[in-house]
């Protein structure tokens, strides 16, 4: 397992300039999908969910409220809260990049993997 983090680029973009995986406007509103909260308590994989506590577009009373969600349906994931990281904080090429949280999380995700794809 290598622990150097590869460099991330920015989002791809559709031929429609949205970036891929957003949300189709239709007639004048969007088809968007379930919040994570909403799903919690029906998903069958475990999830790692690396949060930074400065986030102002996820605050931390609804991380509170999907790690209670996820403990209440007994699931194996695991959140963790970043206290001095904002939104994306693993994103190097933003300005709100914070190495120390994602060399961390970095980490963790390659240990997640080990313990939950990769079966022996």
């Amino acid at each position: 397992m290598s622990s150097r983090r590869p460099r991330l680029r920015s989002p791809r973009r559709s031929h429609q300039g949205r970036p891929s995986g957003a949300p189709r406007p239709i007639l004048g509103g969007s088809i968007t999908e379930p919040a994570p909260i909403d799903v919690a308590g029906r998903l069958r994989a475990p999830v790692l969910g690396l949060y930074g506590g400065q986030d102002a577009s996820i605050p931390l009373e609804q991380v509170e409220q999907m790690r209670a969600a996820l403990r209440e349906a007994r699931s194996a994931s695991q959140v963790l809260v970043y206290p001095d990281a904002g939104h994306a904080f693993y994103a190097d090429y933003r300005p709100n990049y914070r190495r120390e949280a994602a060399d961390d999380g970095w980490l963790r995700l390659q240990a997640w993997f080990a313990q939950h794809l990769l079966r022996r």
